[in-house]
């Protein structure tokens, strides 16, 4: 077999399979290679026609092809022209299907040629690893600490667990946190600022090749489903520096860009110190009125479980402590609230059903807890000049109200003006900002902001909205029983997640309700 000796390639990527995304990614990860990408056979049996007239077949315009038609009809009208392919003595051509090696290569005529067939499901490393193999590798791109990913390929992920990155001239920004989702908005936004790649770090996509090719059986049975990955092992999630900004405020040129100012904190005031004071002894006052009242009813929780909740209750006032940011929220939190009647209750019966439905789903940890905490007391700070809000479910109630257009508008949008409060504050525990977005969605896609439906829906966001849900329905029912709230809400909570944790409901024990 020829060695490929180019430093600057190009490659085609043709394929009908819906998997072209991951050929591309895996083409992408490690190699400066120049892709296009063909999805018709016709277009591409055309072009490689063009490529072959024009060219000299010891120059190929293209140094790679990587051939996937997995389509009995497409395979019909791709073999008569494999030959002439073939000619090109510079081109490496990888075929990839779900069929017999020698249906593919069997118009092989040379066995100089540099043809190999790499089954679907062990195509992603298999690309790399023939690359490596077969190419001179740029030296020069193997030590960048960056490669691209498609946008389609973001999609593809429930949440993604690691940092996605903007590429400007110079510097590369954070645009997606650890736990973050991928919306189609989100796609669009960008396709409309002419953006078709983020950035990963180098060491995170070849963690995230491997994931790909051990579930690409998966992908092949059905590419549009959601893929979970794992966490990824401490050493892939390396600490940076880069500046976090949201997608509306990104520049797309960097010379045209200042450089960020560097945030300072002004020194303190006395009026300053002493709201402080006050908020956090009024943050102390809640998280022991949670404690003493609250967090044993409903549902009944072990030692463990009332031990972590109330850790992560105490911390809550060192966390206000340190971040101003924090201390801002709460101090919007405290205006026109009645603790013993809306926030001690309404808070810690949301703490104890959701931290009860994690445990009968197995999710048992401190860092679940602590997000469900944070979750609990967060998730409806915009609302508090209007607190009067807090008690409406739906968009559709709210119309039917017929409230003010302002606090109409203040209503739908404080999901996502939470979030992006609760995504930009430093430290604050991961997941936490989705859960409070995702927070009035619905299994059917009826909620808001972004009517999303159970597929998009997060677990842990999902064990949310049941929770909140049962807690309207505790207030609004004085003899309920969770044997009624099942009955009403199961045909209402489908989906893999929401089903999961009606069943879980069904075991959870209910404390004394006296």
């Amino acid at each position: 077999m020829s060695i490929l000796n180019q430093q600057k390639t190009r490659a085609l990527i043709a394929c009908d399979n819906q998997v072209h995304d991951l050929l591309l990614y895996s083409l992408e990860t490690s190699f400066a290679f120049e892709v296009t990408v063909v999805n018709d056979i016709n277009k591409f049996v055309q072009l490689m026609k063009t490529a072959t007239a024009a060219a000299d077949p010891e120059n190929s315009p293209y140094s790679l092809l990587v051939c996937s038609f997995t389509q009995e009809a497409n395979r019909q009208l791709l073999l008569p022209h494999l030959e002439e392919i073939f000619t090109f003595k510079q081109i490496a051509i990888l075929l990839i299907g779900d069929g017999p090696e020698t249906l593919l290569l069997d118009t092989i005529k040379s066995p100089t040629v540099n043809a190999k067939y790499l089954p679907m499901d062990k195509a992603i490393l298999g690309i790399n690893k023939y690359i490596i193999a077969n190419f001179s590798i740029d030296k020069s791109y193997e030590g960048e600490e960056f490669s691209p990913i498609s946008l389609p390929t973001l999609m593809r992920f429930q949440n993604i667990p690691f940092p996605v990155f903007l590429k400007l001239s110079s510097r590369y920004l954070k645009v997606l946190s650890v736990g973050d989702r991928f919306y189609t908005d989100d796609l669009n936004k960008y396709n409309n600022k002419g953006i078709s790649r983020l950035y990963l770090k180098k060491r995170t996509s070849r963690w995230l090749l491997e994931q790909i090719d051990q579930q690409m059986v998966t992908i092949l049975e059905d590419p549009q489903a959601e893929l979970q990955l794992p966490d990824p092992p401490p050493e892939v999630l390396t600490e940076n520096n880069s500046q976090e900004v949201p997608l509306s405020n990104m520049p797309l040129q960097d010379e045209a860009t200042p450089a960020p100012a560097v945030a300072t904190t002004p020194a303190a005031t006395e009026t300053d110190t002493a709201e402080l004071a006050e908020v956090v002894d009024s943050v102390q006052q809640i998280s022991e009125d949670i404690i003493k009242n609250s967090i044993g009813k409903p549902f009944q929780l072990d030692d463990v479980q009332l031990n972590t909740i109330k850790q992560n209750l105490s911390e809550t006032v060192l966390t206000v402590k340190k971040n101003p940011e924090i201390f801002k929220l709460l101090k919007m939190l405290k205006i026109n609230r009645d603790p013993d009647k809306y926030y001690v209750s309404h808070i810690g019966t949301l703490i104890n059903i959701s931290t009860a439905i994690a445990s009968n789903m197995e999710w048992r940890t401190e860092k679940t807890i602590e997000k469900l905490v944070y979750a609990s007391y967060f998730h409806d700070v915009g609302l508090s000049e209007k607190p009067e809000l807090a008690s409406i479910k739906t968009e559709v109630e709210a119309k039917q109200k017929n409230i003010p257009s302002a606090d109409l508008k203040l209503f739908l949008s404080h999901p996502t003006r939470v979030a992006e409060l609760l995504r930009g504050i430093p430290g604050f525990p991961e997941d936490v900002h989705l859960i409070v977005e995702q927070h009035h969605e619905t299994p059917a896609g009826s909620g808001f902001p972004k009517k999303i439906n159970a597929t998009r829906i997060t677990p842990m966001s999902a064990v949310f909205i049941v929770a909140h849900d049962l807690v309207d329905f505790i207030v609004e029912n004085e003899t309920w029983s969770i044997t009624e709230y099942i009955y009403k809400r199961k045909e209402e909570y489908h989906g893999t997640n929401f089903r999961k944790i009606m069943q879980s409901l069904e075991k959870v024990k209910t404390a004394n309700k006296a």
